[in-house]
């Protein structure tokens, strides 16, 4: 039972992922210079960086109706939901 849930997050990671990917190549031809350097470099991908919240925030600013931003806030609700889940399991099964 330990791989579904395993499988199962490892989807729901990547799906998250890959959807915040395709939010900041959307708003990449909107970003500034310095942000796309940082973007185009591997430093810019850290969590916290000033080059994603400015993805983020011109993606919001030039497609306000996209629901790809409540998309991947629901994949990655429901992967942390399912990495929580298998102790869950374990514990209420074991009654």
């Amino acid at each position: 039972m330990e791989g579904v849930f395993t499988a199962t997050s490892l989807v729901l990671f990547g799906s998250a992922f890959l959807i915040f990917a395709k939010i900041v190549y959307e708003a990449y031809p909107y970003l500034d210079n310095k942000s796309c350097n940082l973007l185009k470099s591997l430093g810019g991908w850290n969590f916290g960086g000033d080059a994603i919240q400015e993805a983020w925030t011109q993606h919001v600013s030039h497609f306000p109706h996209s629901r790809k931003r409540a998309v991947f806030a629901a994949f990655l609700i429901a992967a942390a939901l399912s990495v929580m889940g298998y102790p869950v399991w374990l514990a209420l099964s074991s009654r």
